[in-house]
C-alpha cells in the first residue's frame, strides 16, 4: 500500500509538473438573506413607539410650559395694573386746600378721617361717609375700602367712574366769565362737587365676566347714557381672588396741641411704626386727642391681590398657592393664582408728620 499511495503522489506531481493549472478558490457561499424574526420586529416597534412617544411628549410639555408662561406674564400685567390704578386713587386721599390756620386734619371734613375700612365687607357700599359700617358675617372675605378727598377749586379731578368733577367756586366762577362775555356756557359733562368719595371692593357674583373684580364706586352720579342703564359702579381689575389691606400707624405726637397752627409742634411723629388691619383702628380724630391707633395717624397703606388666570392653565386642581394672609392655599380648580404687593405713602400726611 505504501507503494501505492507513492505512486498517487508521484502521479500527481507529475501532472502538477506538465503544466496543469490547479482548480480556482471559491469562497463558501452565503446562506439566502431571510425574514426578519417576530421578535426583531417587536423590538424594532417598541424602540419606535417610543421615539414617538418621547418626541409628542417633549413637544407637548413645550406647549403647556410656554401656555403656563404666557398665562403667568398676562396675570402679572393685569396685577400690577390693578395695584398702580389703586396707588393713584390712595395718593389723592387726604387731600384738601387749606386755610389761613393749618390744622392737623381738614377742617372742611369736620375732623374726620380720610380713609376707612373693613375686614369684610360694608354694611351698604353707597352709604354716606358718616354712615359707613362694617358687616360682621365674613371677615375671612376681601377687605373693602373708602377715601376721599377734596376736590381742587381751581382745576379738574376724576373720579373712578371717569366722571370729570370740578368744584362749586370753579363751577360758580365759569358762570361769571360766561355772564361777564355775555356768552352761553358750553358745559361738557362735568359734575359739580366739593369732594369726591369713593368705594373700592372684590364682587364674586353678578359681574359681566363671570369672574370675581376689583370695582369702585363713587358719590359723584355719572352721567346717563341712551339706552343703557345707570353705571353705578366700575370695573378695575378683572380676575382677582382676594383683597387684603394693612394700615401703616405713626405713632402720636404728644406735644402735638388741639389748636396747633403753622410751625406748631406736627399731630404724628413722622414714621410708620407698625402695620394693622382695620379692626385695629378706630376714628377717634379730634386734634389733640388723636388715639393711638386712630384713622387718621395712618400714613401709609399696604396693598395685596390675589389674581387668578382666566380659564384653567395648571394640569392638575388642588395646586398650592400663597394668599394675601401668608397661608398656603389649594385652588379648586385648574386655574393659576399669585400674589402681588405694593405699599403706598400717603403724601397727603407729608403736612401732618
Amino acid at each position: 500500500m505504501s507503494s501505492a499511495g507513492g505512486i498517487a503522489v508521484m502521479q500527481k506531481r507529475t501532472w502538477m509538473g506538465q503544466g496543469e493549472q490547479p482548480m480556482a478558490w471559491h469562497p463558501p457561499r452565503r446562506r439566502a438573506q431571510q425574514g426578519f424574526s417576530m421578535i426583531e420586529m417587536l423590538v424594532a416597534v417598541a424602540i419606535g413607539l417610543m421615539v414617538t412617544a418621547t418626541v409628542l411628549y417633549t413637544v407637548s410639555g413645550s406647549g403647556m410650559s410656554g401656555r403656563k408662561q404666557n398665562v403667568q406674564a398676562s396675570i402679572h400685567d393685569q396685577g400690577m395694573l390693578a395695584l398702580v390704578q389703586l396707588a393713584d386713587h390712595l395718593r389723592m386721599a387726604g387731600f384738601w386746600m387749606p386755610s389761613s390756620e393749618v390744622m392737623p386734619e381738614d377742617v372742611s371734613m369736620d375732623h374726620e378721617t380720610s380713609l376707612f375700612g373693613c375686614r369684610g365687607d360694608f354694611t351698604d357700599p353707597s352709604a354716606p361717609w358718616s354712615a359707613l359700617a362694617c358687616s360682621n358675617v365674613n371677615k375671612d372675605a376681601s377687605d373693602t375700602l373708602a377715601l376721599r378727598f377734596e376736590v381742587a377749586r381751581g382745576g379738574r379731578n376724576w373720579d373712578c367712574l371717569g366722571s370729570v368733577v370740578i368744584s362749586e367756586e370753579m363751577d360758580q366762577a365759569e358762570d361769571a366769565r360766561a355772564a361777564a362775555k355775555k356768552t352761553q356756557r358750553v358745559r361738557h359733562g362735568e359734575k359739580v362737587s366739593n369732594e369726591i368719595n369713593e368705594r373700592i371692593y372684590v364682587k364674586t357674583q353678578g359681574t359681566a365676566s363671570g369672574n370675581p373684580g376689583l370695582f369702585c364706586r363713587s358719590n359723584i352720579p355719572p352721567t346717563p347714557q341712551p339706552n343703557k342703564p345707570p353705571k353705578t359702579e366700575q370695573l378695575l381689575a378683572d380676575n382677582v381672588d382676594q383683597l387684603r389691606i394693612f394700615y401703616g400707624v405713626s405713632p402720636i405726637n404728644g406735644e402735638a396741641q388741639s389748636t396747633n397752627v403753622a410751625f406748631d409742634a406736627p399731630a404724628l411723629a413722622g414714621r410708620t411704626e407698625k402695620y394693622v388691619s382695620a379692626t385695629d383702628l378706630v376714628k377717634a380724630c379730634q386734634p389733640g386727642q388723636m388715639a393711638a391707633n386712630s384713622w387718621c395717624a395712618v400714613d401709609s397703606v399696604r396693598l395685596c391681590l390675589v389674581m387668578r388666570s382666566d380659564n384653567n392653565v395648571n394640569e392638575e386642581a388642588r395646586t398650592p398657592y400663597v394668599d394675601c394672609d401668608g397661608k398656603v392655599q389649594y385652588s379648586n380648580d385648574r386655574r393659576l393664582r399669585q400674589a402681588f404687593t405694593m405699599t403706598v405713602a400717603l403724601r397727603n400726611k407729608v403736612a401732618t408728620q
